[in-house]
């Protein structure tokens, strides 16, 4: 065990910085290519932002299914990427790093598993495709397409919860404001989803949180491509901690 301060020698180098930007240019395109469905306020699409849910763009019916499956295929590559680049640099001894990884790592296999097991039909807008769905009355694969919502929906919420922790631990003020106000609106809207099904308004706080959670992702970016956020998350913050597996973290 170590003690880190914010004037600790930094790890650096030409190898380090290429591997910075490089998990920072991974991170961001996942943010990017997760918060593709934007494009549904520009296009013709036949669902309602109040009331639909935003993968029911990828029932085969929708006429741009392919785009928005596509999209959400690519953001979750590339969260299990980013989460097998942070994992790496950043010593596996630090139970918040591995927790924040493991659960981006299983959020991104959701967001694939979303895409690729659609739905048989739009639950909000055919009374009878409702009936089916409470009733398990649909295929396999739109069962599948449920619960994978559900395991994606819980390990983003234990991914911020970790960026949370981690930024309480060792960032900023603003660091530590910016996750707190992220966690907040993510599991509030969450909640909100699902309070607001019965009454028809499921959409809109869907739409918060998916835009609030590719910001995260974003500013996680914008940190850790700076020295900072490397700082961040090797736990060499503003205050002197002790950090786990810290001297893991020195040899690399």
């Amino acid at each position: 065990m170590a003690i880190l301060t914010r004037h600790s020698p930094r790890v650096g180098g030409e190898s380090e910085n290429r591997r910075r930007v490089l998990t920072a240019a991974v991170i961001a395109g996942a943010g990017v290519a997760y918060a593709l469905w934007v494009v549904e306020f520009l296009l013709p699409t036949r669902l309602s932002l109040i009331s639909g849910f935003v993968s029911e763009h990828y029932v085969v019916s929708q006429p741009y299914h392919w785009l928005f499956r596509g999209g959400d295929v690519v953001s979750g590559v590339l969260y299990l990427v980013a989460a097998g680049l942070v994992a790496a640099r950043w010593c596996s001894g630090d139970r918040l790093v591995a927790g924040m990884a493991v659960a981006t790592a299983l959020f991104g296999a959701a967001t694939v598993a979303d895409a690729v097991f659609v739905p048989d039909c739009l639950t909000t807008v055919d009374p009878v495709c409702e009936r089916r769905e409470f009733a398990a009355q649909v295929s396999w694969h739109h069962l599948a397409h449920l619960g994978s919502s559900v395991v994606s929906q819980l390990a983003a919420i234990v991914a911020v919860l970790a960026l949370e922790r981690l930024a309480t631990r060792s960032g900023s003020r603003l660091d530590r404001m910016a996750a707190r106000t992220g966690l907040i609106v993510v599991v509030a809207a969450g909640l909100a989803c699902v309070a607001g099904y019965p009454f028809g308004w499921v959409g809109v706080p869907q739409r918060v949180q998916l835009v609030t959670f590719s910001l995260i992702t974003l500013g996680v970016a914008w940190r850790i491509g700076s020295a900072a956020g490397g700082e961040i998350l090797a736990g060499r913050g503003r205050r002197a901690l002790p950090v786990r597996g810290a001297d893991c973290d020195d040899e690399s």
